[in-house]
């Protein structure tokens, strides 16, 4: 069995590298864990989580949006390769640093194989180049398949 972290935030990039790994990538019986970054107050979010009680109603909202976004991807999966089940896990991680250096945290703490992350993922701040010089576990990136021209 292989952990896979999956790096997702609201992109169709992101979302086709998350279709992409569950069709081409993951085996039965391995372990996803989807996991979002988004923008918090804590120095620490990848390690101890914000108390949802000091969420704010944005946080609350933007956390629901990418659960929803993440299971709607994972459930399609499941119903077009029935063949395979994964374990899926989803986690909204609120963070005040630079979300390239929060995802590779979490997926370390996470014990993760593998991060997968899409190419486009915040194609103007260098992430994917980041996240594949700094991470300190194998990453994948996904390409989309169509041509910007």
């Amino acid at each position: 069995m292989t952990h896979y972290i999956v790096g997702l935030d609201l992109t169709d990039d992101s979302s086709y590298a998350l279709s992409w790994a569950y069709k081409n990538l993951f085996n039965d019986s391995d372990l996803v864990t989807v996991v979002t970054v988004l923008p918090g107050w804590t120095a620490e979010a990848d390690i101890d989580p914000v108390s949802p009680s000091k969420y704010t109603p944005e946080m609350i909202q933007d956390e629901a949006l990418a659960t929803e976004r993440a299971r709607n991807i994972v459930l399609e999966m499941e119903k077009t390769h029935t063949e395979k089940h994964v374990e899926a896990y989803f986690r909204v991680i609120h963070a005040d640093r630079d979300p390239k250096e929060a995802l590779c945290n979490v997926a370390v703490n996470l014990k993760g194989h593998t991060l997968v992350i899409g190419h486009g993922l915040n194609k103007n701040s260098g992430f994917g180049q980041w996240v594949l010089d700094h991470s300190r576990i194998p990453v994948v990136v996904v390409r989309p398949t169509h041509l910007e021209i």
